[in-house]
Formats: C-alpha cells, structure tokens, sequence
C-alpha cells in the first residue's frame, strides 16, 4: 500500500489543492493527535473544510439561529419510541436518486438474506423507483421529505457539553486554519448530534450498522451509539484532488467500500480510512463497447454549480460559466440533426439559470433532472462531455467516448483516462472522425480498468463483508442479539 500522507509529499500536490482554501488532508494528519480523543469534533471540521472549499458561507447570525433552534427545538421535542414490533438489524440510506446504481445493487443483495432491514430514502426517490422497491422482502421502507428529519430532533444537555468541549478541543485549528467560527462549528455539531439522535430513538436502536454514502449523521450515530457506519464511495478523486472529499474520512466510517486498489490506497494514506476495494456496483461489471450508432451527446454539469436560480457558490465562477453557456448554445447550432444535445444537471442543481440566461435552453437544448441517474442517461449517449466529474469515468465503462472539458470552471484535475478538450467546437471534428472516436475509446477503457476492480458480483463482496463483520449468517441469525 502506497505512503501518500500528505506532510510527507507536500511538493506532489500542485493541480487543485492549490486552489482550495482548506486542505483538509494536511489539516487531519497535523491535528491527528487532537481527533484521536474528539472524533465528533473530525467530522464537524470536515464538514467546515468542504463549506470553505465551496465558498458556501453565511452570516453568522444564521448560525446562532441555528444553533439555538436546534437547542429549544430538540430539548422540547418528544420524539415517540420506536414500535416494539419493528425490528431491524441494519439501515440504508439514499437521498437522491442520481445515486440509485450505487445503492440499489446492495438493497438487492441484502434482501436476499432474509434478515429484516430499513431502506430509508426520500420521498422523491420513493416515487421515482416505486415498481422496484416494491419487490423487496424484507425491507420496512422509510420514505419522507428531507425536511422530515428536524420534526424529529432530539438534544439532550449532555450534547451540547459535548459540543463545547469538542469547541475548546479545536478552536486553534479552526482560528489557525481560516476554518469558520465557533457559531459555525457549534450549529453543524449539534444538527449532526440532533438528527443522530433522533433516527436512533424513532428507528435505529435494534440497528448494528447503516450503510450510506458517507453521511455525517451517520457517521454522528456510529459514535454515540456504537451503530458502525459503512461509506459506499461515489465519486472519482485523485491525489490531486483529496482535499474536498471528506466524507470518507476516518473518522465518519467504520470502513469504506471503494471502487478498487487504487482508491482504497489513497483514502487510507490521506485519510487513515479503513478501506476495502470491492467494485463499484452499478459499473464494475459493466464491459460496453463503443456503439457509433448512437445519437445522444451529452453535457454532464457538476455539483455546486448552478444551484438555485442564479447562485453559483464558487468565486469568479459566474463568468468562465456563461462562456461555457455560449459555447454550448454555439455548438448546438452547429451540431448535424442526426445527433441530439442535452445538458445533465447534478442532483444540486435545477434549471432556472439555465432558463433564464436563454431561451434555447430547455427547448432546443434538452436538459435533463438532476433527479435521473446518470447510468440510465450514459445507457444511450455516444459522447459524455464533462468540466470533470466521476462521469468521465462511468462513460468510459457504459460505452461512452469520454471527453473532459478543461477550459473554464475545472475543479477535477486532468485524468488520463479522458480526452481533454478545450472548447465545445471540437466535438465537431471527433464526430467528423468515426475511426479516431473509436481508437480513443479503446485508450480509455484499457486506462479505466486500471481503476475499477474486476468484479463479477461486487454488491456481494460489500454485503457479505458488512454481514460477516456483524457476526450474521447467511439466513439472518444474528449472534449478538438475544
């Protein structure tokens, strides 16, 4: 396993942790001493780390507001006790439908088990996957609107000591850093403790794991109440890029499922993260080959871009965005008739600023929800074009000729298993060019399995490690409980 701490190989890391405010890898394994003894207080600074990063900042009065709302609300709530006769040995999290090929291989496989389980999603997935999830067996399905989760906050004295000591343990880091405030740092411990509170107490308590894509609530719950937390990686980072995925850190996983080798070795030596490379469910099998027939060209967007209306969260961004725009308006008059031109936005995002920049936007380029998942787009697209998204890399397997768009909004560094591009117009000469379409695909699929670990059946390896673990067998007979 490769040694990449980031105090040893500071010179390594040039592309992208350059333009980050926080690098949160260098943060972790100088203070690594201090989150040893407060791990709660880990998970906060990754969270303040990733809103640093994001340019995601608010008023500070938004977070004294939100620090005592959560304080009255949830010392006055009475969330009910479970039912007696609801019974789970573990939980599944999914909060957006982008992400259903990550997760649904692995509901599929844990049902198989015949061991009781909550499968807990929002409404919107609900509806959108509702034929599927009724041939479960074994599932009780938890469905509700995110906001569901304040109704049933829970805060006990207790938390908020805990809160302030976690404080005291970190202020320097936080003041030496740049990294937030203490309202900012209270407001994000005390919501992960309050959600983490109450999911135990309606639901969670007979729970020996949850399963996610690395939510901090859960990651609250495997601290407080012993409930281990698996992380499911979604999404491809490099060396370059480590410092804005933090969610796999050590401290917010039991262990985390990645993709392969090469993935596992880097959130362990940035990250200390336990990992084990398992596949990924929804591509590791998958072996298309280039289909030249296909009609489709899409435009995937990325997270934190376009998110609601005209708010674009990373600076100077605004500009290099409505370049791209005009090149792609550009680009879709030029395109022949015998293709079709969509933008995919990313499930943060929604179409209004699309729409009001111009009109063609959403009529003669189609654009499609954030709420679809980007396997079933990537099923009938010849050609995935992206700033720089795990889609590059998902293309590649689905058959797609894979492009990557480096001019402009950027925030993943190149990756050698694409083909970069500068400007929309040169798709124009790689579908002039079928011969040189299809030699780039094949240099990309021999780069991209250099990623993903061949596997037949990955979803069994993560479910039979996560049930092996847990001490439970084949048919749901759970030793460690009476």
């Amino acid at each position: 396993m490769m040694d990449f701490r980031y105090e040893n190989n500071v010179a390594g890391l040039k592309t992208m942790d350059d333009k980050r405010k926080i690098q949160w890898q260098k943060v972790f394994w100088q203070n690594k001493h201090i989150f040893d003894s407060e791990p709660l207080a880990e998970i906060t600074l990754s969270n303040m780390s990733d809103n640093r990063n994001i340019n995601l900042n608010h008023w500070q009065g938004y977070y004294f507001f939100k620090v005592f709302f959560y304080l009255i609300w949830g010392l006055i709530n009475i969330v009910p006790e479970k039912a007696k006769d609801k019974k789970a040995v573990f939980q599944v999290w999914l909060d957006r439908s982008n992400d259903w090929g990550l997760i649904w291989p692995l509901v599929k496989q844990f049902d198989q088990h015949m061991i009781p389980f909550y499968f807990e999603l929002t409404e919107e997935c609900y509806i959108n996957h509702y034929d599927e999830i009724l041939s479960l067996n074994n599932a009780s399905i938890l469905f509700h609107k995110k906001e569901y989760l304040k109704k049933i906050c829970t805060i006990r004295l207790d938390d908020l000591r805990k809160a302030i000591r976690g404080y005291v343990a970190v202020r320097k880091i936080i003041k030496d850093y740049q990294m937030g405030s203490m309202w900012e740092f209270l407001s994000i411990y005390i919501v992960h403790i309050a959600y983490a509170n109450g999911i135990y107490r309606k639901f969670y308590s007979d729970c020996l794991f949850s399963v996610s894509l690395g939510d901090r609530v859960f990651g609250t719950l495997y601290h407080l109440y012993g409930i281990k937390h698996y992380g499911i990686q979604h999404g491809d980072t490099s060396e370059e890029g480590m410092g804005g995925w933090t969610t796999l850190g050590r401290a917010n996983v039991f262990a985390a499922f990645t993709y392969g080798q090469h993935y596992a070795d880097l959130y362990h030596s940035f990250y200390g993260t336990n990992c084990i490379a398992a596949g990924h469910p929804a591509f590791s099998r998958s072996n298309f080959e280039f289909d030249e027939k296909r009609r489709r060209i899409v435009f995937f967007s990325v997270s934190h871009v376009i998110v609601d209306g005209n708010q674009v969260l990373r600076e100077n961004d605004l500009d290099k965005l409505n370049t791209t725009l005009d090149e792609i308006i550009e680009f879709s008059h030029s395109l022949s008739n015998d293709y079709e031109f969509y933008i995919k936005l990313h499930p943060n995002e929604n179409p209004k600023y699309l729409i009001g920049y111009n009109e063609e936007f959403g009529s003669k380029i189609k654009i499609i929800s954030g709420d679809i998942s980007s396997s079933d787009v990537l099923k009938s697209t010849l050609i995935a074009v992206s700033w720089g998204s795990t889609v590059n890399l998902e293309a590649i397997k689905m058959g797609c000729l894979s492009l990557q768009l480096t001019k402009g909004i950027s925030y993943f560094p190149p990756r050698k298993f694409t083909l970069k591009i500068e400007h929309f117009m040169e798709v124009l000469d790689l579908l002039s060019d079928p011969k040189r379409m299809k030699q780039e695909f094949l240099r990309q699929k021999t780069n991209v399995d250099l990623y993903f670990k061949v596997s037949d059946n990955p979803e069994k390896e993560v479910v039979s490690t996560i049930l092996y673990n847990a001490n439970i067998n084949r048919i749901g007979e759970n030793k460690n409980v009476k």
